[in-house]
């Protein structure tokens, strides 16, 4: 897997980096650690049918940045467009 910094596009801000592959193996993960299957079945059956599948859905999407525009120092304020950039 490649360094964060030949991921990130370099023309503009990015203030946020979203990776559903990682985000949806966290989730599962947690998921999983807290609802015991011996201690917690209905939870665990209920975590297995119904967010398994999603979290299994948001793993398959592809990352995003979100890109901002490159601002010159000491510029008056303004709304800054945004841009979601598929990495």
């Amino acid at each position: 897997r490649p360094a964060m910094v030949d991921v990130i596009p370099t023309d503009g801000i990015v203030p946020l980096y979203i990776n559903p592959q990682g985000v949806a193996k966290l989730l599962r993960n947690e998921t999983l650690t807290s609802l015991p299957k011996n201690l917690e079945p209905v939870f665990y059956n209920a975590a297995q049918t119904l967010l398994m599948p999603k979290l299994d859905a948001l793993s398959q999407q592809p990352r995003y940045v979100m890109k901002l525009a490159q601002m010159e120092p000491g510029a008056a304020w303004q709304w800054l467009p945004i841009t979601w950039q598929p990495l």
